[in-house]
C-alpha cells in the first residue's frame, strides 16, 4: 500500500529516511564483517600449521630412506641441532627455520644395525610470536663399519 502511494504521488524516501536505513544496515552488518575478518586470520593458521606439517613429514619420509653413511652426511654433527637451507617456501612463512637432530640410542655390532631418534624442527614467526613444529621418529639404520 505505501508503494502504491509513493508511486501515486509521486514521492519518494527522504534523505533522513536514506540515512536511517543505511545506518540500521550498518549496525546490523558490522559483527559480520567482524567474523568474517577473524574466519580470514584463523584460515591462514591452519594453512600455515598444515604447510609445516607437511614441510617436516617431507623432511622426514628423506631420512626413512637412508642408510647411517648417508644420515651422516646430511645431519653431520650428532646430539645438536643443524639447520636446513630451504628456498621457495621462505616466502610463505615469516622467517622459515627448519632443523635436524639425530640421536643414537642403541649399537649393535653384530648385526650392523643403529637404533637412531630423529627429530626435525620447523620455526617460523605469526603474528609477531614464534611458532614451532617438531617430529620424532625412530629409525632402525644399518651401517657399514
Amino acid at each position: 500500500m505505501l508503494i502504491r502511494n509513493l508511486v501515486i504521488n509521486h514521492q519518494g524516501f527522504t534523505l533522513i529516511e536514506s540515512v536511517l536505513a543505511i545506518l540500521l544496515l550498518s549496525v546490523v552488518l558490522l559483527p559480520f564483517m567482524g567474523a568474517f575478518n577473524q574466519s580470514i586470520h584463523i584460515g591462514a593458521q591452519a594453512g600455515k600449521n598444515t604447510q609445516a606439517v607437511y614441510l617436516t613429514s617431507g623432511r622426514m619420509e628423506l631420512f626413512k630412506g637412508l642408510s647411517y653413511d648417508e644420515l651422516v652426511k646430511i645431519i653431520q654433527t650428532e646430539k645438536n641441532w643443524t639447520k636446513v637451507t630451504l628456498g621457495y617456501y621462505d616466502s610463505y612463512f615469516d622467517m622459515l627455520e627448519m632443523y635436524d637432530y639425530y640421536h643414537v640410542i642403541e649399537e649393535n655390532f653384530e648385526k650392523k644395525v643403529k637404533l637412531i631418534n630423529i627429530k626435525v624442527k620447523l620455526n617460523w614467526y605469526e603474528d609477531e610470536a614464534l611458532k614451532e613444529y617438531v617430529l620424532s621418529t625412530l629409525l632402525v639404520v644399518r651401517t657399514t663399519n
